[in-house]
């Protein structure tokens, strides 16, 4: 062999291992997943959604991926991990093809071998879980999803139905959302239903300065065994918007919010606002702060049926209490323990006879003598809310009429209503002439059906200036007629549906409108309801 071949040779295998991984590591880069892929069905790039998972894994991304799953029913039990390449440009979303939360199903039968979680987060960052249904099976292990280990980080999960059976068991490691890993940063669970569960969601950041921003905004909570919501470890954000119902039928107590070490900014406060909280059977506790600074508490609406505090401040500072209604039936309104720099008015505590609240392990009678014990309460008022029903907090006191007072964050009510100049007491901004807005079913209460959901009726954006977003969840199937009238009662347009399921969602055009006040006239079937928007 000449020298020239050798020195070939020589060359050849020295670098010939270097060229491999170099292709390798091209083709691994020349595979990183990028747009959008279809889960399911026919023809589908991905036959079920772990085989896409792995891929995710193994690839890593290159720009904004979006997984559409199809139609049907997962037996699947899914971990995400933190992806390379994921970032705020670069999301990873999985939804439903359709966009509807109930054509896709993810269901899964936890137990102690495979651990108690449908999805479960392990890290991740920059993930959107979008208008996917995901259930429990296993009556005892009601976990639905479950984050843990590394930090979560821009996580959206929205428009879901988030489902298990209630269990009552006082554990919130159950909870239908269980998150507990080393931080939590921008997550946003909004929009949700969520049923089930020994309680709705359990979220504790372990590393309280980096958890910063949590959102949990317009949510449906039912049927839960025994509480609705355990949050602590946390630095900002929000609990905005939320419809809490517990069930009505058991004797087990249950417990509604419990915010714990939930801290925001002198600048920044935490906002609690505009929250209808309802405890319909023997319950104990509605909204309890314990050991938070810096929380706005602002427009809840709480009902207890039974015995203990409609709110509770505990070892807590730098909280304001304004513009809520705290009603026990046989319990105490409120009660406050070693916490300062407190700032309560504009209130409505409200008890059945008995005495209105604590103060320090004192027990105030009445609200002269609360206001007394507490220095608090001045311009407050104690009137029966005269709430719809037990599971329908919209009030109808005229009492609690322009009694509140306007507050930084709330310009809008529970329903998307613009708040009056003064505001009403409560969640909802009502007005005498107002028809209340939620439709229930007459025999019996919806939720605790498996079929029947929450009634829910929104309409919103509102001041709006195009377009008008409307959400009905119910019983009703039937054709649905959307009549826009304007300040006169004349009518502007009309709209047909024909609503073949529990929910309607949509969207009507209003920018053809001359600004001012319109009605929005929703007819199911005999039932009407009127619903008031802002056209800019």
């Amino acid at each position: 062999m000449t020298q020239r071949s050798q020195n070939q040779e020589f060359l050849f295998s020295r670098f010939l291992p270097i060229a491999v991984v170099f292709m390798c590591l091209l083709s691994s880069l020349q595979a990183q997943l990028s747009g959008t892929y279809t889960i399911g069905g026919f023809k589908p790039d991905y036959a079920t959604i772990n085989t896409a998972v792995n891929d995710l894994n193994w690839q890593g991304v290159s720009g904004p991926v979006l997984f559409k799953i199809r139609p049907g029913t997962y037996s699947e039990q899914v971990t995400l991990y933190s992806v390379n390449g994921a970032s705020k440009y670069n999301t990873i979303t999985f939804t439903s093809e359709s966009g509807n939360a109930a054509d896709v199903v993810i269901r899964y039968y936890p137990n102690y071998t495979s651990e108690w979680y449908v999805l479960r987060f392990v890290g991740g960052t920059h993930y959107r879980i979008l208008n996917l249904t995901l259930e429990s099976t296993n009556p005892k292990r009601t976990r639905v999803i479950q984050a843990y280990g590394q930090g979560i980080q821009s996580l959206l999960i929205q428009g879901c139905r988030l489902i298990a059976a209630a269990y009552n068991l006082n554990d919130y490691q159950l909870s239908v959302i269980t998150m507990r890993p080393d931080y939590i940063k921008d997550v946003h669970i909004r929009d949700n239903l969520i049923r089930g569960g020994t309680g709705a969601m359990h979220i504790q950041g372990r590393s309280s300065s980096l958890s910063t921003g949590t959102e949990i905004t317009n949510n449906r909570i039912y049927n839960f065994g025994y509480h609705a919501a355990s949050l602590g470890g946390l630095r900002g954000g929000k609990f905005m918007g939320n419809r809490i119902i517990g069930s009505a039928r058991g004797t087990t107590p249950s417990k509604g919010v419990y915010l714990s070490g939930w801290n925001g900014t002198a600048t920044t406060p935490v906002l609690v606002a505009n929250n209808f909280l309802a405890l319909p059977r023997s319950s104990h506790d509605g909204l309890i702060l314990g050991s938070s600074s810096h929380v706005n508490v602002y427009h809840n609406s709480v009902d207890l049926a039974g015995g203990g505090w409609a709110i509770i401040l505990n070892q807590s500072q730098s909280v304001a209490v304004k513009n809520n209604i705290f009603k026990s039936a046989s319990g105490y309104a409120a009660d406050v323990y070693r916490s300062t720099d407190l700032d309560m008015d504009y209130n409505d505590l409200f008890t059945s006879g008995g005495p209105v609240a604590t103060y320090n392990g004192s027990v105030a009678a009445d609200l002269a003598e609360w206001r007394h014990l507490a220095g608090q309460d001045r311009r407050s008022i104690s009137v029966d809310p005269g709430f719809v029903s037990y599971k329908d907090l919209h009030a109808t006191a005229v009492a609690l009429l322009g009694a509140g007072v306007l507050v930084p964050g709330v310009k809008v009510d529970i329903d998307g209503d613009l708040r009056a100049k003064p505001p009403c007491i409560g969640a909802d901004e009502f007005s005498k002439t107002v028809k209340w807005p939620y439709i229930y079913a007459k025999t019996e209460l919806a939720g605790e059906r498996p079929d029947v959901e929450t009634p829910v009726l929104s309409v919103f954006p509102t001041p709006t200036s195009d377009r008008l977003n409307v959400a009905i969840t119910d019983a009703y199937s039937g054709s649905v007629t959307l009549s826009v009238l304007d300040g006169l009662g004349r009518k502007v347009s009309e709209f047909s549906y024909e609503k073949d399921g529990p929910d309607l969602r949509t969207e009507i055009t209003v920018s053809d409108l001359v600004p001012g006040v319109y009605l929005l006239r929703i007819e199911e079937g005999k039932e009407v309801t009127v619903k008031r928007f802002v056209k800019r």
